[in-house]
């Protein structure tokens, strides 16, 4: 192309953004942010006819389509402007994350590659290049392209993050490396990008007998009572003897949440259970229970004020009914109520 022609072609691609045109990606930016994609979508179609398909304008439109789950719809716009534009970063990198999302992962790995060396360092691309050839199973391939991510994740979201360091995880446990899984997992709680799946992860890698291991596990239940993994950790932990720092309304939650789920051993919640149990109820009434040594004696304490109260509670009846003790005493209190 000759220098004139050249500036042809850019006068030309400059004319097509018109006040107009600019004024309505503008609005369809607003809308969508305020989230009103019929009235955005609307938009983003005219801005499309308007500017005959610019690259820009149809990433644009992309991103938008993207948001809204459309990733097929995404894909044909995005086919279109390579044609005419197959050296486009952005575009080989939006049309593979839409390939990615439709787990179409050789389509995605050729295009977010063709994007990688349009882009370098792009960590956003350098990112879904390590999921796609992570999810072909590639993982040894996989890990460059996470690292390098990392190396590079300030215009990452702090969601992208956690994953991002979750997948490397993944990755050293495949390789049997839980070492450097603990250590990535370690640096990730540091930084205070963490999930529930981060903290569950940090209890494997550190195993069962790591008093640490326990406060992983007791963590993520909190912050997702109805994921099951973590509560099949905290119960090996407390099988394993460990026991938890805190006993309060917190732990007496995460033992009934953990004897509620029928993938945990409930038998191996029977001593932290009993020990939550005594720690919460008063202890003089307690003492007197289990000093008991006839049927009338814990018949009249039985019948004091605030004292039946503890037997009725919940959390005492479910333990009752999922695990048994070993311990004498209590024995002796079962068998006098």
């Amino acid at each position: 192309m000759t220098q004139s022609s050249a500036q042809k072609a850019s006068t030309e691609e400059n004319s097509i953004f018109t006040p107009e045109l600019i004024e309505n990606l503008n609005k369809a930016l607003e809308l969508q942010q305020d989230d009103e994609f019929k009235a955005a979508e609307k938009l983003y179609k005219d801005a499309l006819k308007q500017s005959k398909h610019q690259p820009d304008v149809v990433n644009l439109a992309a991103v938008f389509y993207q948001q809204i789950e459309r990733h097929k719809y995404c894909i044909t716009l995005l086919n279109k402007t390579l044609k005419d534009h197959p050296h486009h970063a952005k575009s080989h990198q939006l049309i593979g994350t839409s390939y990615l999302k439709e787990k179409q992962y050789e389509k995605a790995i050729e295009h977010l590659s063709k994007a990688n060396k349009l882009d370098l360092n792009n960590p956003e691309i350098l990112y879904n290049l390590g999921i796609a050839i992570h999810r072909i199973g590639k993982i040894d391939e996989a890990l460059p392209y996470y690292k390098r991510a990392l190396a590079n994740n300030s215009s990452l979201s702090d969601a992208q993050k956690i994953d991002l360091y979750n997948s490397i995880a993944d990755v050293y446990f495949l390789q049997q490396n839980r070492k450097d899984a603990r250590e990535i997992l370690e640096e990730a709680f540091e930084n205070k990008l963490i999930d529930h799946t981060t903290l569950v992860r940090l209890s494997v890698a550190k195993g069962h007998s790591d008093p640490a291991s326990l406060e992983h596990a007791i963590e993520a239940i909190q912050r997702a009572p109805n994921e099951e993994e973590a509560k099949t950790l905290f119960a090996r932990s407390c099988e394993l003897g460990l026991t938890p720092k805190i006993s309060n309304e917190h732990l007496k939650q995460i033992i009934i949440q953990s004897l509620h789920s029928q993938y945990v051993c409930h038998q191996a919640l029977a001593v932290i259970w009993l020990k939550n149990f005594l720690r919460l109820t008063n202890e003089e009434h307690i003492i007197n229970f289990f000093e008991a040594k006839t049927f009338e004696s814990f018949k009249s304490y039985f019948e004091q004020p605030g004292a039946k109260e503890i037997f009725f509670d919940p959390y005492f009846i479910l333990g009752l009914k999922k695990i048994y003790t070993k311990r004498y005493k209590f024995e002796c209190v079962l068998i006098f109520l």
